[in-house]
């Protein structure tokens, strides 16, 4: 198996010195591997050395993934005292795939042993190995002070978690990614996206992602005096279906909880003088029992020793549950009386409600039942089957995956699309809110009139076809009539706005763009067009990323982002969008990006 390492120079303009300075990222192709075999990804990381055995610039390389293939692994990825970045090619085309493999001897294992900084870009995960076996976790952190970040993924099937970790003080970065089916309703007490297994968390961020069918909890504390969290931002989450309670975060010293969408939390719930966390030890004080979501005090001597007091925000987050899936409930309805034998567990523990209530935040966490595009089926089987089967040895029933992909778009006519903490939408950013008003008709039209204006009718990089501006010109008039009129129905408004953003994604499409776009010849955006993600290269430093739309709302914003930082844009529908830069001088640039 051959593989194909190459340097990538990135060039930008150093201001008055006028040198030319080089960025080197170092590309390793790895091509899938081929019929009947394993281990080609494993290979190409392992044999990355020089003669002497030393590692190749390991903290420069990136080992790209081809789309659409399937990387069958020899047992688990190891990246001990170095660290390993693994990325989606650039381009279109499904995520490339990462699945265990099994050898000769019938062995197989989990994806990674992290011994070394981690860095996963646009890739697809499951511990579903080649033989339809599964392990019980994707990645486990075996060393301590490691970093894990994880952006713009797949992550499918587990029967127990997701990440693990087995040292302390790890730092975990989890953003504008889709994790899902983490456990099966047969072992109802795993099945976890974090579980710390009692060891300090320096750092833990889940950010824009969307979480569904998970068996226990999202996060998981374990055990301990080490058991805790220095810093956890929880933040523009989409949760579905969740069996024992949402997240047991544990005691945490800095505490972010906001502008999360949770639907089905704790779904199985819990019954009088049954408790599903102990099926063999009937709780007659079960409706008193354990929330939802759960967060802790932290000891008087670790905050002493850190120096700070604990802080939480938590506000401005939707928790609701289906009425299908009340009703798969024995003998239960949304108001908990006398004769109901399984109700909700409360949403907030003790503890975070003492911080709600001494910030005055009562008020911003809603109950909104919305009414999503495509959403995951409610896990009304796993509930019947579950409290029919208590106490029982069947094997329940697998997740429900019909329908699959989900869209979790809602319209912006309901509450959640205003209750952030910034007037914004609630839950994943990556999924816009469905908006349907005059104002927007208006913003569009305008938006649209401005788009042909500016454009030039050509065949050269830049220019349009004149069958996109025709088109685009044939739905700005139709727009303009339903603006004309006195009282327009809503569905005329829908119909309007559906077919303007039609018309300027097809617009966008006849755009001729070459491979990059320059701006002032200071700032690279590559790859554009881009059906993944992009990077920015700048002789200024960045502060804020910000990605809009063509109707200009704030779709995703980066602060402080890293050089060389990949910014995902996979789940984005297909059409014209802006980068927004704001510089460390003062100065802002917008760039133009197609996502294909």
């Amino acid at each position: 198996m051959r593989f194909f390492p190459k340097v990538l120079f990135v060039i930008c303009l150093i201001g008055i010195s006028g040198i030319l300075a080089h960025g080197q990222t170092r590309i390793v192709n790895v091509p899938p591997d081929e019929t009947g075999e394993i281990g080609s990804l494993n290979q190409a990381v392992k044999s990355d050395t020089t003669s002497s055995g030393e590692r190749i610039d390991p903290n420069n390389t990136v080992y790209v993934l081809e789309r659409g293939a399937t990387y069958r692994l020899n047992l688990a990825l190891i990246n001990t005292g170095f660290p390993l970045r693994i990325e989606a090619e650039a381009g279109q085309g499904d995520m490339p795939k990462l699945v265990p493999g099994v050898t000769i001897e019938g062995n197989s294992d989990i994806l990674f042993r992290v011994n070394g900084d981690l860095y996963l870009t646009g890739v697809s995960l499951t511990s579903r190995d080649t033989n339809e076996g599964l392990e019980d976790q994707i990645l486990r952190i075996q060393a301590e002070g490691i970093r894990v970040v994880v952006d713009s993924c797949s992550v499918d099937e587990s029967s127990q978690s997701f990440i693990r970790t087995d040292a302390r003080d790890a730092k975990i970065y989890v953003t504008n990614s889709i994790i899902s089916r983490m456990g099966t309703p047969d072992d109802i007490d795993n099945g976890r996206v974090v579980d710390d297994r009692g060891n300090f968390i320096d750092t833990l961020v889940v950010e824009n992602n969307t979480i569904y069918n998970i068996t226990s909890r999202v996060v998981r504390n374990g055990s301990g005096a080490d058991s805790y969290i220095n810093y956890c931002k929880f933040d523009q989450n989409t949760i579905a279906n969740v069996g024992q309670r949402m997240a047991d975060f544990g005691p945490i010293i800095n505490f972010e909880f906001t502008n999360n969408i949770i639907i089905n939390p704790a779904f199985l719930g819990i019954g009088v003088n049954r408790d599903p966390f102990s099926p063999s030890e009937p709780d007659p004080n079960a409706p008193l029992a354990t929330a939802t979501i759960v967060f802790d005090s932290v000891g008087q001597s670790i905050l002493d020793a850190a120096g700070v007091p604990q802080t939480a925000t938590i506000r401005n987050n939707n928790v609701h549950y289906t009425d299908a899936l009340i009703n798969a409930r024995p003998e239960s309805d949304p108001a908990p009386d006398d004769d109901d034998l399984v109700v909700s567990r409360p949403t907030f523990s003790q503890t975070a409600i003492r911080f709600i209530e001494s910030g005055g935040f009562e008020a911003t966490n809603i109950t909104d039942t919305l009414d999503f595009q495509n959403p995951v089926p409610d896990p009304t089987l796993f509930t019947e089957e579950f409290w029919n089967n208590f106490n029982g040895t069947d094997i329940l029933s697998p997740w429900n995956n019909e329908g699959a992909p989900y869209d979790y778009r809602y319209l912006g006519t309901a509450p959640s699309a205003t209750a952030s903490i910034s007037g914004n939408q609630l839950g994943d950013l990556n999924w816009p809110v469905i908006v349907f008003s005059i104002e927007v008709l208006e913003e569009l039209v305008l938006t649209a009139e401005n788009l042909i204006a500016e454009s030039t009718i050509g065949n050269n990089i830049g220019d349009v076809s004149q069958f996109a501006v025709d088109s685009l010109q044939k739905a700005i008039d139709a727009g303009q009539d339903i603006l004309n009129k006195t009282n327009p129905s809503f569905d005329e408004i829908r119909k309007a706005i559906l077919d303007l953003n039609e018309a300027i994604d097809f617009f966008s499409g006849g755009i001729i763009t070459g491979e990059n776009e320059l701006v002032e010849q200071s700032t690279l955006i590559y790859p554009n067009p881009t059906s993944s993600f992009f990077r920015i290269q700048s002789e200024k430093q960045i502060l804020t990323v910000s990605l809009r739309s063509m109707d200009g709302r704030t779709i995703r914003t980066w602060v402080s982002p890293i050089d060389g930082q990949s910014y995902g844009v996979y789940r984005l529908d297909e059409g014209l969008y802006f980068v927004q830069l704001e510089l460390s001088d003062g100065t802002s640039q917008t760039i133009r990006i197609l996502k294909k």
